[in-house]
């Protein structure tokens, strides 16, 4: 009998697999083409129905795997487009009255407060939309906000609109990440324009499990204050509404972002308390078994007490089914189980695929299963089991990090050089925390008393973090490729493979591979990879124009002040990525080589701009001079005519920072006019390469 291949072995040891790969294939594709195959649902149905034929058929022949494949990649992609389809992204132009349901922790700011709601009543009932609410001026009106809480009904005049990017270059796919958590409007009412409304009677589920947990944060206020209150809620219960901005940025730089975020990590902590508290007494099978349902129930309890959030409740299904294989007498932590988890939910949602936090979670226990095995023991880590307890951890935190960083680079453009220290630091910790709040919130009778070492924890984990950050090289800020993802990624199966084979070729692959992949990021971050271009940032509130020569040599005009702080995501993504240098301010005339500019006229490249950000001056010109572009921004309050009396343009480019009452003017003047229309609302920034 033939020896079964690595990969075949694989396969065959964990026959989940099989079905996972291709199911995840189907709804990747689906996802990438989904411009062709919307509306074309039925027809992925009826290519699964002649896949389930084809192996009746052919259930004896070498043609069933690929049958079978095509089958499950099939399924995949007609889920993906089914769930796609449902959400429908059109809503009415004009501005309308309507119900929301608050169905996330409201996240208060200086000016606005941003949550989730839920149209309740009118033909929109039942979809989810991005809802900012204005605060009011009146101290009383801001202290009612202040106790907005999920499941109170606001009563809005607003308009709604489909989630856009602003098209700018390097941005996070906002649009794409509201999609997937099933949010198809965007809407902002103005103060004054929104009120609270009266309760629905019934709440949805997970509603009431956001509202038992507000109940639960406001027990904590009693006892603990600032960055402790906010860093206790989220560890514990999942609530991060109270988290600023440099609290994220210390765990971010530290590497342990994940222990704020309530995951597989914290049900793992209880898990484990459990097991050693009541499984490991547990002598008789059947007492066994029905305590590690009670478990899994209590699981789940905990996963509704903190609000049911979708980290959780991945990890909750995980964990549920890993528990279950071990009552099975199977290998509870295998990868069938992972797989048979990832299954799970990616039936119950397939763009969960696409999730970074799904992502993360699946290759940590990827990496884990498969790699923490493999990594020997030393003889004297044996003999203690302090010492093997403190470098099991080491080895997983080792692994997982290894396992995520390539994901987490590509996402979030960091490396933590100290994130292994780190996480010896706060892992550790949260255990304690995550405990001491499990009892902290069933005994209230010895809050006071526990509410000491909780804070003594607490100020602990933020001043070793605190100083961690502050080390010098804490973060690397990297910007790969997936072409380098995935090649690190196969690099590391290679490597591997030599290691436990020790045959050469593997070794010399492996090392070609990386080889490969450093020479091909090192050609894709080269100093002149910068084409030139001319960019019309779409920013909100005000207007820039980058004109770009290379990295090293460009020109800004900016219509206001507020310019600079509107650009500070601009110039965190896409100028940090393409490495820019400070760009020339173009605040008065300037004639060089390369780029001319004086009194709103920008000439860059062979491409004429009129930038009209202000009043033209009194009077016309004997001939409008011809212009490619037209830039009507915030501050020009004249009317397209005039306009045309100086300029002869190509295009109209209506800005972003445009008011309704403007936009809407100048789209309704430019269309009678026959002029062609660039509109950013709609479609984004311009660019235009030169």
């Amino acid at each position: 009998m033939r020896p079964l291949r690595p990969y075949e072995a694989l396969m065959s040891n964990n026959p989940l697999l099989r079905i996972l790969l291709p199911f995840a294939a189907g709804i990747a594709v689906a996802d990438c083409s989904y411009g062709v195959l919307s509306g074309r649902g039925a027809w992925l149905l009826a290519g699964v129905g002649l896949c389930v034929g084809a192996l009746c058929l052919f259930r004896r022949t070498r043609l069933f795997a690929w049958g079978f494949n095509a089958l499950m990649a099939l399924a995949g992609a007609a889920l993906l487009v089914g769930e796609r389809d449902a959400l429908v992204e059109t809503w009415p132009e004009e501005v309308q009255d309507f119900r929301a349901l608050l169905v996330e922790e409201p996240r208060l700011g200086p000016k606005t407060v941003q949550t989730v709601a839920r149209i309740v009543g009118g033909p929109d009932a039942g979809r989810r939309i991005r809802l900012g609410l204005m605060l009011p001026r009146d101290d009383s009106l801001r202290q009612t906000v202040a106790g907005l809480r999920p499941g109170d009904v606001v009563l809005c005049h607003a308009r709604i609109t489909p989630p856009r990017n602003a098209g700018n270059p390097g941005e996070f796919d906002y649009a794409g990440w509201l999609r997937r958590q099933h949010i198809s409007g965007t809407a902002f009412c103005f103060a004054g324009n929104w009120q609270l409304s009266s309760r629905p009677a019934r709440l949805p589920l997970a509603v009431r499990a956001l509202r038992w947990r507000s109940v639960l944060v406001d027990s904590y206020e009693a006892h603990f204050q600032g960055r402790a209150l906010a860093v206790f809620s989220a560890m514990t219960l999942g609530d991060d509404s109270r988290l600023d901005t440099s609290t994220r940025e210390i765990y971010s730089r530290t590497g342990v972002s994940h222990v704020l975020a309530l995951s597989g990590l914290h049900l793992s902590i209880l898990f484990s308390f459990y097991q050693a508290l009541v499984l490991s007494l547990c002598r008789r099978r059947w007492l066994y078994v029905g305590m590690s349902l009670a478990g899994v129930a209590g699981l789940w309890l905990f996963t509704f007490v903190a609000g049911m959030p979708l980290s959780l409740l991945r990890s909750a299904v995980m964990f549920s089914v890993m528990q279950v294989a071990c009552c099975l007498r199977r290998d509870s932590f295998s990868l069938n189980n992972l797989a048979l988890a990832a299954l799970v939910l990616l039936f119950l949602s397939p763009q969960s695929l696409f999730d970074v936090g799904f992502q993360l979670s699946c290759l940590s226990v990827f990496f884990i299963v498969v790699f923490v095995p493999a990594v020997p023991v030393p003889p004297t880590v044996r003999r203690w089991k302090v010492l093997r307890w403190a470098y099991n951890m080491c080895v997983v935190s080792l692994c997982a990090q290894v396992g995520t960083a390539p994901v987490v680079a590509y996402y979030f453009h960091t490396f933590p050089v100290y994130g292994l220290l780190a996480n010896l630091v706060a892992v550790p910790l949260s255990y304690a925390l995550l405990l001491l709040g499990v009892i902290f919130l069933f005994l209230p009778a010895g809050q006071g008393l526990l509410a000491v070492p909780v804070n003594a924890a607490l100020q602990l984990l933020d001043s070793s973090l605190s100083a961690l950050a502050r080390l010098p090289g804490a973060v690397v800020t990297f910007y790969p490729t997936l072409a380098f993802v995935l090649g690190f990624y196969l690099f590391l199966c290679l490597f591997v493979k030599w290691r436990l084979s020790r045959r050469p070729a593997f070794c010399y692959a492996a090392g070609l591979l990386l080889l490969s992949a450093g020479v091909f990021e090192a050609y894709a971050h080269r100093p002149d990879r910068l084409p030139r271009q001319l960019v019309c940032y779409n920013l909100y509130g005000a207007s820039a124009v980058h004109a770009i020569s290379a990295a090293d040599r460009s020109y800004l005009w900016t219509s206001a002040a507020r310019a600079d702080s509107a650009l500070a995501y601009v110039k965190r993504t896409f100028w940090r990525e393409e490495g820019l240098s400070a760009p020339v301010a173009l605040r008065r005339p300037l004639r060089r080589q390369d780029v001319d500019y004086a009194d709103g006229l920008l000439s860059f490249a062979g491409c004429r701009v009129a930038l009209l950000a202000q009043s033209l001056p009194p009077g016309s010109p004997n001939e409008p001079l011809p212009v490619d572009y037209m830039l009507l921004a915030r501050g020009y309050k004249g009317d397209l005519g005039r306009a045309l009396r100086h300029y002869r343009p190509h295009v109209v480019v209506l800005d972003g920072s445009l008011t309704d009452y403007y936009h809407d003017k100048f789209a309704a003047e430019a269309r009678a006019a026959g002029l062609a229309v660039y509109d950013m609302r709609t479609r984004g920034a311009l660019v235009v390469p030169l």
